[in-house]
């Protein structure tokens, strides 16, 4: 689980939340400024970006796409940084809760 701030109202939710965000809205943070840290499972140099998968400790896997070339391989633990202004909150059914 990952702990950070929401600016706007979010809607009712009773139960789960599941947390929705494109991978060119996560960007590797420096180390203790991220909002969750994650092991590098593979690295993906596609020339203008890069496709960087992790997974964190409890298990979730996270893809974060990078401009250009990024210094990381697997094994390595980042810390990544969510743009909460692209954030899609879903409730434990699948229904968009809605942020305002």
């Amino acid at each position: 689980s990952a702990g950070f701030e929401i600016d706007g109202n979010v809607g009712a939710a009773n139960g789960d939340v599941t947390l929705g965000l494109r991978p060119h809205h996560i960007s590797l943070a420096d180390a203790g400024k991220g909002d969750v840290a994650a092991r590098v499972a593979l690295v993906e140099a596609l020339g203008s970006e890069t496709i960087v998968h992790t997974k964190t400790s409890g298990g979730q896997t996270m893809l974060s796409v990078v401009a250009g070339q990024c210094p990381v391989a697997s094994g390595d633990t980042v810390d990544l940084k969510f743009d909460t202004s692209h954030l899609h909150l879903f409730d434990d059914t699948g229904v968009r809760i809605a942020v305002s």
